[in-house]
């Protein structure tokens, strides 16, 4: 037994994978035609799946509602949200800040990684599961003890750090300032997960198939169901949009 809308995954993924197969036989046949002498000035041949029809017959075996666990639908919105604050931090705190070299530095000698550690510690103190669940509820004072606690431990609790960050604002105004990233990222992220969480529950109910041979030959005719499902593959090609921090930025548009 199969949920419909991962069989229809499935083949559609199928189809897709195909296409990626003929694109490396393709790139591998090239390769080839690059070190012969005659088939260098020939076209490597290439074929395109413009379009596919698959036609399929499946019987319903129950119609059912799905349950979603508050994390479930959190843990993507708190990734991208931890990503952010941490994105934020390094832009206000450290690329801007003159003692920019003196910090990086001292993150370097002490083995830090803003990129991966950061928006990791910031993840886990947001996930906290009682933490979430009251916040969802209406109470978020924990959820924002959670994440000024993992703030303050990523920037404040070292003295040699708490230093270089404090020398411009002063050590208090960075604890104000952690306070009202932690409040908002909670904000944030409450009014997501609702709107994610309202989203689930529209398009909650699942639909359990039975597609096997052995299956379908149990049920009689009348009871079968038919989808015919047309598929057209999109090209997609990586172009830049810009810079951040000396690194290029790039996003996929339809070639």
């Amino acid at each position: 037994m199969v949920d419909l809308a991962e069989f229809l995954g499935t083949v559609l993924r199928n189809v897709t994978h195909a296409r990626v197969i003929g694109d490396l036989f393709s790139r591998d046949v090239s390769l080839q035609y690059q070190k012969d002498p005659l088939l260098v000035d020939f076209p490597v041949p290439r074929l395109e799946i413009k379009e596919a029809s698959v036609q399929l017959r499946f019987a319903v075996n129950a119609i059912e509602r799905r349950q979603a666990a508050p994390a479930e639908l959190a843990a993507p919105i708190v990734r991208e949200q931890a990503a952010r604050l941490a994105d934020e931090i390094r832009r206000e705190w450290i690329a801007a800040s003159p003692e920019r070299e003196a910090i990086l530095k001292l993150l370097a000698e002490k083995g830090v990684d803003p990129d991966k550690q950061w928006p990791a510690a910031i993840e886990r103190a947001a996930l906290e599961p009682k933490a979430l669940e009251a916040a969802l509820a209406g109470r978020p004072a924990a959820l924002v003890r959670n994440i000024r606690a993992a703030l303050n431990a990523l920037l404040l609790a070292d003295a040699a750090l708490r230093k270089l960050l404090a020398r411009r604002a002063g050590v208090q105004a960075l604890r104000e300032q952690v306070r009202t990233k932690a409040t908002a990222m909670a904000e944030r992220l409450v009014a997501e997960v609702l709107a994610a969480r309202e989203a689930f529950a529209r398009q909650a109910l699942t639909v359990d198939v039975a597609v096997t041979r052995k299956e379908l030959g149990e049920v009689p005719e009348a009871l079968l169901s038919q989808i015919t499902v047309v598929a057209e593959i999109r090209n997609y090609e990586w172009s830049e949009t810009g810079e951040a921090e000396g690194k290029p930025l790039g996003r996929l548009r339809p070639a």
